[in-house]
């Protein structure tokens, strides 16, 4: 009896045992099965989440550019941060809300594109006549132009002289005359600045606009005022009106005052015309008269 007792407790202990390793054998697999899965979801997660960002920053615009170490990188990266993105919808010049609708810009843009383009004056019309310059030569001088004009049409180069009486010399015996005439020293003052003025647009101008086709081989001077006389000075006066637009005056009466200088200064030249070395015009010639007019006028 007692050999058969203990065969038992050896059999009951063995099978024990042999359950006890079954359990754990099957918590063993149990866990390494959730780890298996929880590590196939984490990577399908993670992939997921991969594609996501990559989608993401091909709509998405490129932040600033990282910094380089080479200025043709530096360049590179500046290029590509100005590209615009295909994702980035490009924006119209015209400003629009959100609720507007795309065919309303889209008329806008239409409408902007067909219409003209228009200059709108900001001054009235009376203003703009106030501030027009008229410079009105005497018949003599507009024949010595008329004159130079004509001898400039030629094919040859004209021949330059030498004047006696430059354009500064002319400008600085006007201002002694008007000295005599102004009555504060105010107004002297602005006589003079005037006078300056008219001496700056001849030589800004001079190469630009006073000189005809057949003097353009003259030599250019750095002071133009204290080489050249009376006839190009001629020519500035019959230009003014064209150089300057009443827009630039800030005021009829700035307007008036060189307006009014101006022609004191053509009148000034018509009166020393001989002493200042102005070209006296050629007389026209009078055709005799024939014998049959003579015939005529006798009968």
């Amino acid at each position: 009896m007692g050999a058969t007792r203990d065969a038992r407790a050896v059999t009951t202990r063995a099978r024990d045992g042999a359950r006890a390793t079954a359990t754990k054998t099957t918590e063993m697999m149990q866990s390494a099965f959730k780890r298996t899965r929880t590590t196939k979801a984490t990577t399908k997660a993670t992939t997921a989440r991969r594609k996501t960002t990559a989608k993401a920053t091909k709509t998405t615009p490129k932040t600033a550019p990282a910094r380089v170490t080479t200025k043709a990188a530096a360049k590179r990266a500046t290029k590509t941060s100005k590209r615009p993105q295909s994702g980035v919808a490009r924006t119209s010049k015209i400003e629009t809300t959100a609720a507007e609708p795309r065919k309303s810009v889209a008329a806008h843009i239409a409408a902007a594109k067909d219409e003209p383009v228009t200059v709108v004056s900001e001054l009235p019309a009376d203003v703009i006549k106030a501030r027009t310059l008229r410079v009105n030569l005497s018949a003599t001088l507009n024949k010595t132009l008329a004159n130079d004009y004509e001898e400039s049409r030629g094919d040859e180069p004209r021949a330059t002289t030498r004047v006696d009486v430059t354009v500064s010399d002319i400008l600085t015996r006007f201002t002694e005359e008007q000295a005599g005439k102004v009555k504060s020293p105010k107004s002297m003052e602005t006589m003079r600045a005037i006078v300056r003025g008219i001496e700056d647009a001849f030589n800004d101008t001079f190469y630009a606009s006073l000189l005809y086709k057949d003097e353009w081989h003259v030599a250019k001077a750095q002071t133009p005022s204290k080489v050249f006389g009376a006839l190009h000075l001629l020519r500035l006066l019959a230009k003014f009106p064209d150089m300057v637009s009443p827009h630039a005056f800030a005021s009829d009466d700035h307007a008036k005052m060189l307006n009014v200088k101006l022609n004191e200064l053509g009148r000034f030249i018509d009166r020393n015309a001989a002493a200042l070395g102005v070209p006296v015009p050629p007389k026209p010639e009078r055709k005799p008269k024939s014998a049959v007019n003579l015939d005529a006028a006798d009968a």
